[in-house]
């Protein structure tokens, strides 16, 4: 039976806030949120790409960031590496592994300091 966004809503606001310590909390909120799942496959489905994507991503990144580490000869700081996430996004694993390995520790560092850099 569907059920209306209304009807959604306050199922959501009743649900006890996260985290929390109360074991039979935590599991009327799992029990809710899956309930939820199942009656929209459409938005199963969209988290579970998200999720794996997610995944992708970070092990993408943690490869980039170690290729850059290597080029560079010194560890990235919070904001290169901040960088180097959106240009994941942005630009593509294929990009990134291109531009650290075409271009020279130098040029890889103002590339990476560029703030319009593609």
């Amino acid at each position: 039976m569907p059920v209306s966004n209304s009807i959604r809503y306050e199922i959501l606001r009743g649900l006890p806030p996260p985290p929390t310590d109360d074991p039979v909390l935590r599991e009327q909120r799992r029990d809710i949120v899956k309930w939820l799942l199942e009656e929209d496959p459409e938005l199963r489905n969209e988290l579970r790409n998200e999720l794996r994507n997610a995944h992708v991503e970070e092990g993408e990144l943690r490869t980039l960031v170690h290729q850059f580490t290597r080029r560079l000869g010194r560890a990235l700081s919070t904001e290169e590496q901040q960088t180097l996430r959106e240009r994941l996004l942005q630009l593509g694993a294929d990009r990134l592994g291109d531009v650290v390995l075409d271009l020279s520790s130098e040029a890889l560092a103002a590339w990476l300091a560029a703030r319009d850099a593609t």
